[in-house]
């Protein structure tokens, strides 16, 4: 592991890419020399990541407006607009590795933050640009049913990206802590988050904020997140129809617990209960 913040001078100064499956895999190296400006504005309907080896430029979307350098990581998140502006003076080397959505969906699952963060800091590491090495030369030779393990290799290095930019846990404060038990049990009672706020003493911008800031996830997204786990557990029971579900769950109606649990998981309750249970 190289140092943080030290530049790599040793990388070849060429683009070098590939691409396989209808470019549902792709892995490569850009390289942009000095004197040249390069705006990307381009989207795409995949999730891929970018990692600043040299250089550093502006990224800016509907959220998001700072600049980046050696070290940090773009996240693509898909059909999102956005603007990556690379600074006109200076070389800028990347490595880009592109995958489908439930790639990202299983880091997702796996505790990486939902489409929060278009940029973040990991450093730079030798052996996460040894494995894009690697990545790219199986993508330019494997043939396509050898692919399986190159698609695990790209999981692994977007996951330590991930893992090296990952923020030490924030400690919840007694106030949120209550928040979280209220949210997160007795769906069948509608919970008001002003009500909420104001019997935790707190105006509700501040309670938003710090539950936010402490839990990584809105109060109401929170709520659902945590309703839609009750859900697929009480699916497991096949002696439950999806009807009395929606009843425990605190949906007016079977079509409310479905177009919900749709949105959050991909797939019907019936379709995830012939598929887990």
């Amino acid at each position: 592991m190289c140092d943080r913040n030290r530049p790599l001078p040793d990388l070849p100064r060429r683009t070098r890419y590939a691409f396989r499956l209808q470019q549902q895999l792709r892995c490569g190296f850009w390289h942009k020399p000095a004197g040249r400006e390069e705006v990307n504005t381009r989207q795409q309907a995949d999730y891929s990541v970018i990692y600043i080896l040299v250089g550093s430029g502006r990224y800016r979307d509907a959220e998001v407006d700072s600049t980046f350098g050696p070290g940090d990581v773009i996240q693509r998140f898909p059909n999102r607009p956005r603007e990556i502006r690379y600074d006109a003076d200076n070389e800028a080397i990347q490595l880009a590795v592109g995958v489908p959505i439930p790639i990202y969906d299983a880091l997702v699952l796996g505790g990486v933050p939902p489409s929060t963060r278009a940029l973040f800091r990991a450093g730079l590491h030798e052996h996460l640009i040894a494995q894009g090495e690697q990545i790219l030369c199986e993508l330019r030779n494997q043939p396509d049913d050898m692919l399986f393990e190159t698609l695990a290799r790209m999981h692994r290095l977007i996951a330590g990206l991930h893992r090296f930019g990952h923020d030490a846990p924030v400690a919840r404060s007694p106030e949120i802590d209550h928040a979280c038990a209220v949210l997160g049990t007795d769906f069948r009672t509608p919970v008001r988050l002003p009500d909420l706020a104001a019997q935790l003493n707190l105006s509700y911008t501040t309670f938003r904020r710090l539950f936010t800031n402490q839990v990584r996830v809105a109060p109401g997204d929170y709520r659902v997140q945590r309703r839609t786990e009750y859900v697929q557990e009480l699916l497991c029971d096949r002696d439950l129809s999806i009807t009395e579900i929606a009843a425990r769950a605190g949906y007016r109606d079977l079509f409310a617990l479905s177009r919900q649990f749709r949105r959050q998981t991909g797939m019907s309750p019936r379709r995830f209960r012939e598929r887990y249970a």
